[in-house]
């Protein structure tokens, strides 16, 4: 039985996309359980976005028919219409360091997806929050600064006070207060010696 999907027949001038039918072209037989399958031909072209739109596909422009000029003279004539562009392929697939959906996807990266937290979650797991874009907020906790030997508050730099900075990872310990974090970490120092300011 035919599924009536689109996909690239890769035998025929270097990607055409054909359904999976049986009879004239863009009929191509019987598409195989591995290859993708599109909903429309446009959505296949898109995959293939090296090639121009009438070079994927089977459909045959009819030109327009040529007709005397009847326009009398000094008249303005209709302005030609913008050629048709294959649709743009949104999908989210990774970048360097994040996902991207900005539609110019390497026609190698076959590793798209519906959605940004899904391609974060299969791609930059490690790094899902910078990935989607979310910015870190300090907790207001205490953690130990070995740098300086302090204890400081887990809050931006430029927030000031004893804001020493984000927690730079998840094995920080932290501390609900200054004294607890210097207890913890700097036990010999008194308060005013370990607490940033």
């Amino acid at each position: 039985m035919y599924s009536g999907k689109f996909y690239v027949d890769w035998a025929v001038d270097g990607g055409r996309c054909v359904q999976d039918c049986d009879g004239p072209r863009p009929c191509g037989g019987k598409k195989d359980p591995w290859e993708s399958g599109f909903s429309t031909e446009s959505v296949c072209c898109s995959t293939m976005s090296y090639k121009p739109y009438s070079q994927c596909t089977y459909k045959v422009s009819t030109p327009a028919p040529i007709t005397p000029n009847t326009t009398p003279a000094g008249t303005p004539t209709k302005q030609p219409t913008a050629k048709p562009t294959a649709p743009v392929d949104t999908r989210w697939y990774p970048g360097s360091s994040k996902c991207k959906n900005d539609g110019q996807a390497p026609s190698w990266q076959h590793n798209k997806y519906s959605s940004q937290d899904t391609c974060c979650k299969s791609h930059f797991n490690w790094g899902y929050n910078e990935c989607m874009g979310i910015k870190k907020t300090g907790s207001g906790l205490w953690y130990i600064e070995w740098g300086i030997s302090k204890c400081v508050k887990d809050c931006e730099k430029s927030e000031g006070g004893s804001c020493g900075g984000l927690v730079p990872g998840s094995w920080i310990l932290t501390h609900s207060s200054a004294d607890a974090c210097c207890k913890a970490h700097m036990s010999f120092a008194n308060i005013a010696d370990c607490k940033y300011n």
